[in-house]
């Protein structure tokens, strides 16, 4: 009696993502998707003047607003800082793009890939300044 060969059939992501995919390959894009775009709004300098003319216009103190509007717009300032803060909502939006009820499982699947290009091009560049 011979033994029957198992092989393995290669697991296409794209397919998983498309198909609504597995838990776990869910979980991991929506991760990533999730990265990428709080990094997107917190630290990268494409978003930078965006970023800073809002900041500005939001901690700008003006006399005439009451406590609450003060510490509000402090607050939400702050918020465009924190990564934190930010992966809440991202998450969020994550979230709700890969339940369909937006359609956005592209705009997903672009956000990890580009988490995935991104830290791969970091570790490739630590790598090579410490050989």
């Amino acid at each position: 009696m011979t033994a029957k060969k198992y092989t393995k059939k290669p697991v296409q992501i794209e397919a998983l993502l498309y198909t609504g995919g597995t838990d776990s390959t869910l979980f991991l894009a929506g991760a990533l998707a999730t990265h990428r775009l709080t990094r997107l709004i917190t630290l990268d300098e494409i978003t930078r003047p965006a970023r800073s003319r809002l900041y500005d216009h939001l901690s700008e103190q003006r006399p005439d607003a009451t406590p609450f509007v003060r510490t509000t717009r402090k607050s939400l300032a702050y918020l465009l800082t924190c990564p934190w803060c930010v992966s809440v909502y991202a998450g969020t939006a994550t979230a709700l793009l890969q339940d369909r009820r937006l359609s956005g499982g592209t705009f997903i699947k672009a956000l990890a890939y580009s988490t995935v290009a991104g830290t791969t091009e970091a570790v490739i560049d630590r790598l090579n300044r410490n050989f």
